[in-house]
């Protein structure tokens, strides 16, 4: 489960529609916040190839949900795959690990570690 933070309280962030998250606090209160009101505090990775794909699930065969261009900025969500898959870019074989991610549009999904720096 995803968290975020509130005024210095950590809560869990469980969806995200647009500008909108559905929330809930340790004490089972669930709500909406807009995305100005609450912060991550997760570390941003910017995307170094360009038609970089994310996914529903860690995974090369898992569906796409959509293709970020080069420099996109995405907010790592501080999860990451705990398998590593080899990534082929440009005739070399990459491994590494999958990792959660909130790109601009507020899409949630996972990107392989290959084409990303911040990590």
């Amino acid at each position: 489960m995803d968290q975020c933070t509130v005024r210095g309280e950590r809560i869990k962030l469980l969806s995200t529609d647009g500008d909108w998250a559905q929330v809930e606090t340790s004490k089972g209160i669930r709500g909406y916040l807009h995305k100005t009101q609450y912060s991550s505090g997760a570390k941003k990775f910017s995307t170094t190839v360009d038609k970089m794909n994310l996914r529903e699930t860690p995974g090369f065969n898992a569906k796409v949900i959509t293709i970020l261009p080069i420099n996109s900025s995405v907010e790592y969500l501080n999860v990451k795959s705990d398998f590593q898959d080899v990534a082929k870019i440009q005739g070399r074989e990459i491994l590494g690990y999958w990792y959660k991610v909130r790109a601009a549009d507020g899409s949630i999904g996972w990107i392989h570690g290959c084409c990303v720096s911040g990590i």
